[in-house]
Formats: C-alpha cells, structure tokens, sequence
C-alpha cells in the first residue's frame, strides 16, 4: 500500500481497520492505480486513484455507475465514495457479485465462451439503447441522464487514438497510429452518419462478471457516447481475438447473435464502419506489443511478424 492509497483509505474509512490491500487486476493504464480492500470485519471494496490528479476520469466513471446503476438493466458495481477536489482523486465501489472472466475465460471450453459471448452482446445491446443527439464525452450526470461534452465522431476517435498511443508501452509500431489517423481523415464521410448511444468503453474480460441475471460491467472510465458498432467490433477484439492468433468464429457470432436477440439487429451501419474500427481496435495490440510479448509461447519476432501482417488485413479490408 503506497502513501496515495493510504491516504485515501484514511480519509474515506477513518474507523475502520484495514486488513489487507491487495491487486485488483490487470491494468495498462498506468495513470490509475486500483486496488481491493479487505477490511477486519471481512467486508470488501475497490478503490481507485488517479495518481495523475486528473479528475475527470473518475467523475465519468461514477456518473456512468450511478446513472446505469438506476436505469439500466446492467449490473454495475455500487459507489460507496468518491472525491474529484483531491490531490489524488478517488473512487470506491462495492464488489460486483458473480464470475469473473479474467479468471475462467482461459478454461472454458468453446461451447462456454459461446454462451458467454451471447451474454455479453445482450448486455451491450441493452446498454446502448441509451441514446444522445450527439457524441461526446460524458463530464457528469443526473437522474435524468448525461452532462456531455459534444465532439464530432471522428475528432473523439482521433483523440482517442492520440490517448492509447500515449499510453502504449511500445514505438515499435508507431506508423500504426500514423496510419490509423490518415484512415480516420479519409474517412470522415462514412464515420459522419453513426449513431450516438451509451457505450461502456472498455468490454475486457477483466472488466466483466458472469452473473445469474447477465453481464455486469466494471471499469466505466471510458463511457461515452459514441457508435454502438465500433463498441461491437472493439468488444470483439479485446475479448474474443486471442494476440498472435485469429478468433473462434462461433464464438465472434455468439456475440452477435446475442446484440441482435437484445437490439432486433446489429448497429446501423455496422457492416460500413466495422473494417475502420477494426483497424482502430488493434491499436491495443501494436501499442501494448512490449506488455503481452513476453508472456507469449511464440518468439517475439514471430509476433511481432504477425502484428504487422495483421494491420495489413485490417487496412486492405477497408
């Protein structure tokens, strides 16, 4: 536990003793740190800081949990507090019951990740019913819905393609993120007609529990409103296309089947915007080369060979 934690926990939880601080799971951004909260009394909770000192991160995050937390059929963890005026701002939740896939995904079976997959496409599909005139970036909320700062489309995926290159751990691919703004400019007619819905931001394995009633969703920094397909197609990515390997195409349709058993069909204009977001999303992969590299079974160069004539995949079907 470093001095920012401990502070916090001080400030948010003066008279309770703390018995154990522990990692909360996988995290690639390093501007946050999250961590799990055992206390003497054997209660739980979740605690994250902003050790940057930006605060906009978590008053996005506990607007989007409070306001899907009420009116959504999507299970989201509860706030217990919160403080955006801090040197480190912070949130803390409660635990969200249920399975966690970062811990069973690797296990499962195809039939499984299937019926899993189907879950999480209905958990989308309910959550983007959530619609907005425009797109932008979520600042607060109320009752009766989102404070939002409007942005074209295509300027938040520019900004947004700026922000992972930022974060990325590796330059080896540099000309990736090069490429991907080019593409985006090209690419402003097509982009312009997309729908402007709630979306999540972030669809992980760690980011989701298996519970008896659906999916439920953590981690809502990255809310926004913004296209219902590019959050399908980055929902593939992040959580069905393994690295160095292609996807299970069953379980890729699971997903579909499931946005469309939810939604009557999948996102307008999804079958036009998809190869562009499809380019998008594998940012991850280029930026992060030297996260997940080294964990590999394969070589690196081995890798490193396939990322490149991945993104070549993706540009061509554009």
């Amino acid at each position: 536990m470093d001095d920012a934690v401990a502070a916090v926990l001080d400030d948010v939880f003066p008279d309770r003793a703390v018995d154990e601080v522990g990692p909360a799971g996988p995290s690639w951004n390093e501007n946050n740190r999250t961590v799990a909260v055992s206390f003497a009394d054997g209660d739980r909770a979740y605690l994250k800081v902003a050790l940057d000192g930006d605060p906009s991160r978590i008053a996005r995050e506990r607007a989007a949990l409070e306001y899907v937390g009420a009116n959504c059929e999507v299970a989201v963890p509860g706030v217990i507090g919160s403080d955006t005026e801090e040197t480190t701002p912070y949130l803390v939740t409660a635990p969200l019951t249920g399975e966690w896939l970062g811990d069973g995904w690797a296990e499962w079976g195809p039939d499984e990740r299937a019926d899993t997959a189907r879950l999480v496409g209905r958990a989308l599909a309910t959550l983007h019913r959530v619609e907005f005139e425009t797109h932008g970036r979520i600042t607060g909320a109320d009752a009766d819905g989102f404070d939002l700062d409007a942005n074209e489309w295509a300027d938040q995926l520019l900004g947004t393609v700026r922000y992972v290159h930022e974060l990325g751990t590796s330059d080896r691919f540099a000309d990736h993120f090069e490429t991907a703004i080019e593409l985006i400019e090209a690419e402003r007619g097509r982009l312009s007609g997309a729908p402007a819905v709630l979306v999540h931001g972030d669809v992980t394995h760690g980011n989701c529990y298996r519970r008896d009633d659906g999916i439920g969703l953590l981690d809502w920094e990255d809310a926004h409103a913004g296209d219902p397909g590019r959050e399908l197609r980055r929902t593939q990515r992040q959580l069905l296309e393994p690295f160095g390997d292609d996807p299970d195409e069953r379980v890729v349709e699971a997903l579909h089947e499931g946005y469309r058993d939810r939604a009557g069909g999948l996102p307008e204009g999804y079958a036009e915007r998809a190869p562009i977001y499809a380019v998008v999303s594998f940012l991850d992969v280029s930026g992060f080369f030297d996260t997940w590299a080294p964990d590999h079974d394969r070589p690196t160069d081995e890798l490193a060979e396939w990322v490149e004539r991945e993104m070549e995949q993706r540009l061509a079907a554009v």
